[in-house]
């Protein structure tokens, strides 16, 4: 974020981060903070929001100690664990942790937003792992992968589907999956390491409109993956200025 006395913290928090920033609304959240408290400091389940900003322009503030602003600074607690992502769920906030789904939403009042845990046995399994389709979310559990409409979260898959899912995923390197939605074909590609590899080989394929499953290999080495149209040569950095 760019250094300026009412969007920046003073030299004291040069070592204040968060490890997933998401926009929701006309807010930024920081997710997994690190907070330079006496030395710098993770706090797994600690998230951050900013002041919301105006349309095509950055938060003005991050400073939850100015009462100027509506930044604000709050932890999860109980037995959520890390937080691992978050993402718009129409006109809520959902933070998945390790173990847990909360969900934010505005309170309209000096508070900002209101927090409710919905559960605690249906946790989130890597960042990126989650996906929203349709005004629904679908995202990969430990060994399960999951419906959650902002309700209740429901497994979508068939037992046999599962227990391969299960036997399959590499457990030191699962949090190198993700998940990806094509519209177009009306599939979601849940994408994760099996075995050896250390990034996702194997796809389970759901078809959303006929409630289908299929299991696709990937190619080598595929860190992450997109639909869309084949842009025509590199972009870089340097041909945006």
């Amino acid at each position: 974020f760019p250094s300026h006395d009412t969007r920046d913290w003073d030299a004291a928090t040069t070592f204040r981060f968060g490890r997933v920033v998401r926009a929701h609304r006309n807010y930024l959240f920081m997710l997994n903070m690190n907070e330079p408290i006496a030395t710098t400091t993770n706090i797994p389940d600690a998230y951050r929001w900013s002041h919301p900003a105006d349309i095509n322009s950055i938060p003005p503030s991050w400073d939850e100690t100015d009462p100027l602003f509506l930044a604000g600074l709050a932890q999860l607690g109980g037995e959520s664990g890390r937080i691992i992502d978050g993402l718009s769920l129409r006109d809520s906030f959902i933070i998945y942790s390790d173990n847990a789904i909360n969900i934010l939403e505005l309170s309209g009042d000096d508070f900002v937003w209101t927090r409710r845990q919905l559960t605690t046995t249906s946790g989130l399994l890597a960042r990126e792992c989650v996906v929203e389709v349709q005004g629904l979310h679908y995202y990969i559990s430990n060994g399960d992968i999951m419906v959650f409409d902002g309700n209740k979260p429901v497994s979508i898959m068939e037992s046999r589907i599962r227990t391969h899912l299960q036997a399959s995923l590499s457990m030191q390197n699962y949090a190198n999956s993700f998940a990806l939605s094509n519209l177009n074909y009306k599939e979601i590609w849940f994408c994760v390491p099996t075995g050896s590899s250390e990034y996702a080989n194997l796809a389970y394929i759901y078809n959303w409109e006929a409630d289908t499953w299929a299991i696709r290999q990937l190619p080598l080495q595929m860190t992450y993956a997109t639909f869309g149209s084949k842009s025509q040569g590199p972009i870089t950095w340097a041909s945006f200025y």
